[in-house]
């Protein structure tokens, strides 16, 4: 019987079996897992990591699916000869041949994949546009899904901006340094940003152009509170923003902030998926929170200040002057202008070599930290710099400091702790100081007295 007597199914049966099947020695055909693979992977470029699963290049940048995926486009190209234990075969080969370590996953973290070609941020400077071309060999998963244009422009973003901090517009400066450190993979300046303002005030408009600016697939929604836990911190894995609205009537754990400063700075942080082992990474995201209200933390330290940028939202839009079409048309078409708008940031950003703060914010944070430490509040409204003959005793300074705690109903910290935060704010030398009071040695703050010395004679029990 002749080819052309074949039918249309015994023609693909043939085809097939050439592709996955060999003759044994006895001339009978085989289920050949290695030439199975070997032909899926001509096929499919697929990478495997063990803390990540399967990863598959889409032609400009490598996508990560699940595992079931993977074994649906075997049976898809295995066809009506597709078994499922032919299938787990193929898998486990795969998954050893194509064994790549997690780590080299975005390797070269300062190429950005987009629609039309690679745009190199090396140099924040002067960044690099390879048109048209693709580099495999980073095995990027970062992909901006819009096109590169040097010269587009966004009118609309920029009337958005003018219009919302037309109070204050150095603020305005702020955003595109954040947006264009957002590009990035660099966490070099350990930065926090907190969007803050009460409803209608243009917050919603910036994250959502955000979120539009780095690509769904490239950011995280995982709320402060919850980075404590390890299979929210997974999330952040090869992930360049996390954006979240914070809910900020619950008091944010010490806990958590100890992982939010780690996850600013880069620094190895313990993570785990769904029904993986935990593993180690450094995270690159950015950390940007939207809020009416600034959250309750318990322990506001030097630490977490510096990290902070407040950039207020002071307008309240109001009928007329909400445009419903900026989130989800106008600014869309814009995302090529507002690459530029980021990338000028990122070069102000390298100029500069920091943010710019605005003396709102300046003062913002300053007043956050006061309301946010209750060392600080009882500093600021009971002790006063005196001349340096002038001294109190540390043990009754505490004291005071706890009765201050007791009559407010505020938490209290420990007196190595309330140290610090004195010696800080007094500008104190960090070694002890001791002096002999009544024959008896103690040690003492110099150079401070109390402000009020009745109000102060209420905190005594």
């Amino acid at each position: 019987m002749g080819k052309k007597d074949l039918s249309n199914e015994q023609i693909r049966r043939a085809e097939l079996e050439n592709a996955f099947y060999t003759e044994d020695e006895y001339g009978y055909l085989k289920f050949d897992p290695e030439k199975a693979t070997r032909h899926i992977l001509s096929r499919h470029e697929i990478i495997h990591t063990p803390k990540q699963g399967y990863f598959l290049f889409s032609g400009k940048y490598w996508k990560p699916v699940e595992d079931n995926l993977i074994g649906k486009y075997i049976d898809q190209e295995m066809d009506i000869i597709a078994k499922p234990y032919h299938t787990d075969q193929i898998l486990k080969h795969i998954t050893r041949k194509r064994h790549i370590d997690y780590l080299e996953i975005n390797k070269n973290r300062n190429r950005i994949v987009l629609a039309n070609g690679t745009l190199d941020i090396s140099d924040w400077k002067n960044p690099i546009f390879h048109k048209d071309t693709y580099f495999r060999e980073d095995f990027s998963t970062i992909y901006f899904d819009y096109e590169y244009d040097q010269n587009a422009e966004c009118p609309n973003f920029n009337k958005y901006l003018k219009s919302t901090f037309e109070s204050n517009p150095e603020n305005i400066y702020t955003i595109r340094e954040i947006f264009g450190y957002c590009l990035t993979t660099s966490t070099k300046h350990e930065k926090i940003f907190l969007l803050y303002g009460e409803g209608g005030s243009g917050k919603s408009v910036l994250i959502d152009t955000l979120k539009t600016l780095v690509t769904d697939s490239n950011y995280a929604s995982i709320p402060m509170s919850q980075l404590d836990k390890s299979f929210s911190r997974a999330g952040l894995k090869d992930k360049i923003l996390n954006f979240s609205t914070e809910e900020c009537s619950r008091l944010v754990k010490d806990s958590a902030i100890t992982w939010l400063k780690a996850i600013s700075s880069g620094d190895p942080i313990e993570a785990q998926f769904k029904n993986k082992d935990t593993f180690n990474f450094k995270p690159y995201c950015k950390q940007v929170f939207a809020m009416n209200d600034l959250p309750q933390i318990e322990n506001f330290d030097d630490a977490l200040q510096r990290r902070f940028v407040i950039i207020p939202f002071n307008k309240k839009f109001r009928g007329d002057e909400i445009d419903l079409e900026l989130k989800e048309g106008k600014l869309h078409s814009e995302m090529s202008g507002i690459l530029n708008f980021a990338l000028f940031g990122l070069k102000r950003l390298a100029e500069q070599k920091d943010f710019t703060y605005s003396q709102e914010s300046k003062n913002m944070l300053e007043e956050y930290r006061l309301e946010s430490n209750s060392a600080e509040r009882f500093a600021h409204f009971y002790l006063r710099v005196e001349d340096s003959d002038s001294y109190l005793k540390v043990n009754d300074v505490y004291e005071k400091y706890i009765g201050y705690c007791d009559e407010n109903n505020e938490k209290n910290i420990k007196n190595s702790e309330f140290k610090k935060i004195i010696k800080r704010k007094f500008e104190m030398p960090i070694d002890r100081k001791m002096k002999k009071i009544s024959c008896k040695t103690e040690e003492v703050y110099e150079g401070i007295g109390y402000s009020d010395d009745k109000k102060i004679l209420s905190l005594v029990k």
